[in-house]
C-alpha cells in the first residue's frame, strides 16, 4: 500500500465497468482514490485520471497524502473534477493552507460527531468546527458526509441530513 502497487489490468477493467454503467444508466458516480502514502496517491491519481472522465475523490488517512493528491491533481490539470475528501475535526493547518492555494472542484466534510451522534450534534459540529475552516478556505458549499457506522445508525444519519439541510441549506 505504501508503494502504490496494484494490478493495473484489474483496476482498468473495474474502471471500464464503472464508466460504462455511468454512461449507460445515467448514474452520477465517481471514484474514491484512497492512498496510504504520497507516492501511492500520485500513482493512483495518474492512473485513474488517464482512464476516466468521472469526478474522483482524493482520500487518505494522513494530511500529507491528501495534500500530495491535491498537488498531483493541480499538476495534471484535473482540479475541475477533484473532490477533496475530507475535512475532519482533526484537519491540520497545512491542509487548510493547501486548500486556500489549490482549489479543487469540491471539498467534503465529515460531519460525524462521535461525541454527540444526534442530528443536533452534526449541526453543531458544522457550526463550531467546519464553518471556520470553510470560511478560511473560501468554500461556501461543501459536500457533507454524515457517515453511517452500521445499519442501526442509518436512521440517525437520515435525520442528520435533514437537520443540516434545514439549518444550512
Amino acid at each position: 500500500p505504501r508503494e502504490g502497487e496494484f494490478d493495473p489490468e484489474r483496476a482498468e477493467t473495474l474502471l471500464k465497468r464503472v464508466n460504462l454503467a455511468a454512461q449507460k444508466c445515467g448514474l452520477i458516480t465517481g471514484v474514491d482514490i484512497i492512498a496510504a502514502s504520497e507516492k501511492a496517491m500520485k500513482r493512483f491519481v495518474e492512473f485513474v485520471v488517464s482512464r476516466t472522465s468521472l469526478p474522483f475523490m482524493i482520500n487518505g488517512t494522513e494530511a500529507e497524502v491528501r495534500i500530495a493528491g491535491l498537488q498531483t491533481c493541480q499538476s495534471l490539470g484535473v482540479l475541475e473534477r477533484t473532490i477533496y475528501a475530507s475535512l475532519t475535526k482533526d484537519t491540520e493547518p497545512e491542509e487548510i493552507e493547501a486548500l486556500r492555494e489549490i482549489r479543487p472542484a469540491a471539498v467534503m466534510i465529515l460531519a460525524s460527531n462521535l461525541d454527540d451522534p444526534s442530528p443536533d450534534g452534526s449541526v453543531e459540529m458544522i457550526k463550531e468546527i467546519f464553518l471556520p475552516m470553510l470560511t478560511t478556505i473560501g468554500v461556501e458549499v461543501p459536500i457533507v458526509d454524515v457517515g453511517v457506522m452500521d445499519p442501526p445508525s442509518i436512521g440517525l444519519s437520515l435525520r442528520a441530513i435533514r437537520a443540516i439541510k434545514e439549518t444550512y441549506g
